[in-house]
């Protein structure tokens, strides 16, 4: 059962979206700028991302596996030649209520990503490019909501993904090996394509 929070996005979170935004606008060219929020602090080191490798040109199989409005969770795909497609689905028609995705998405340096194409948006929803790197904001309710993008060609994909305020890494979908895999161990997240 997913956390339900009544705030889109908490001060805190703006903050470190504006912090994200102006370091890898300042960094990016040299080094790529990734932010992780699993709570590190200096005397207890985040935690290293899962290493996950999800399958180049799968077929459109998550598109086909959840239901508009009666899942929740973040998807993610891949496409040959560096296209990206993430994006959300809620629960709503089971618990009456939107899923609030905050999700901050970089490339492994030196890579960077661009061309951000939003769809199913509603008032409120938005995808911000900054230093290479995407900010995605939905408000979920009973549609997919998501952004497609570029980034060089078999690059990896950092995904840290907010839902209802809380790292959720459990509701992070993907195709990897011919199959789904409902979840990760961390958040952040790395994915790897399996071909440029």
């Amino acid at each position: 059962m997913r956390l339900v929070s009544s705030q889109l996005l908490s001060a805190a979170r703006q903050r470190a979206i504006f912090m994200m935004s102006a370091c890898c606008a300042l960094g990016a060219a040299t080094s790529g700028c990734f932010v992780v929020s699993d709570g590190g602090s200096p005397d207890r080191p985040a935690a290293s991302p899962a290493q996950e490798s999800v399958d180049t040109d799968a077929p459109d199989a998550p598109r086909l596996m959840v239901t508009p409005g009666e899942g929740a969770g973040l998807w993610v795909q891949y496409r040959t030649g560096g296209l990206w497609d993430v994006f959300t689905s809620c629960d709503t028609k089971i618990t009456g209520r939107s899923c609030n995705f905050d999700v901050i998405l970089a490339a492994g340096p030196p890579a960077a990503l661009s061309d951000p194409k939003p769809h199913g948006f509603h008032a409120g929803d938005s995808a911000t490019s900054a230093g290479g790197s995407i900010a995605l904001v939905t408000s979920t309710t009973g549609g997919l909501d998501g952004v497609t993008f570029l980034s060089d060609p078999g690059a990896i994909l950092r995904v840290d993904m907010l839902l209802d305020g809380a790292a959720q890494p459990l509701f992070v979908n993907w195709i990897g090996g011919g199959m789904r895999h409902p979840g990760t161990t961390t958040n952040p997240v790395d994915f790897t394509p399996t071909a440029p």
